[in-house]
């Protein structure tokens, strides 16, 4: 993607005369790279959400709220992923405009990452049912600074 993008640059700046399909290709190269990024997002609790309720309630509501939270987002995830399924069907098979490649290779990229993302809560669930600390409570353990 980075050079992709530094090409696109030069050619539009320094030549004055860009190429289109660098466009294109850094677009989808982006989309890949944020899809599968946010699995390692979710692995870590690291996407944004609000704490301030998570400090004002006591331990055990903080719990079952987080419980309550990680199954609406086991159910976000799995319609993501079945939706993402049959968009995949629909136009899976098309080809990108610039360049005569499949754009099936993002959107099932994008499809995977659902899936993982799905995967993904599904553990947290069972890692915050199962340990001491929620997933959300070690990560913000990792966020303290030592000697704070």
């Amino acid at each position: 993607m980075a050079a992709c993008v530094f090409l696109q640059f030069f050619t539009r700046y320094a030549l004055n005369n860009s190429l289109a399909w660098t466009e294109e290709i850094a677009a989808n190269c982006l989309v890949v790279i944020v899809f599968l990024g946010s699995v390692m997002c979710v692995r870590m609790c690291r996407h944004i959400q609000v704490d301030l309720l998570y400090r004002l309630m006591s331990k055990r509501a903080a719990r079952l709220l987080q419980g309550a939270v990680d199954l609406v987002v086991i159910g976000f995830f799995a319609y993501a992923t079945w939706l993402m399924w049959r968009y995949v069907a629909v136009v899976g098979s098309e080809r990108m405009v610039t360049i005569d490649l499949p754009r099936g290779f993002v959107f099932y990229t994008v499809l995977a990452a659902f899936a993982l993302m799905f995967v993904r809560s599904v553990q947290n669930l069972v890692k915050d049912m199962t340990s001491a600390k929620t997933v959300r409570e070690q990560a913000e353990e990792a966020d303290i600074p030592a000697g704070v």
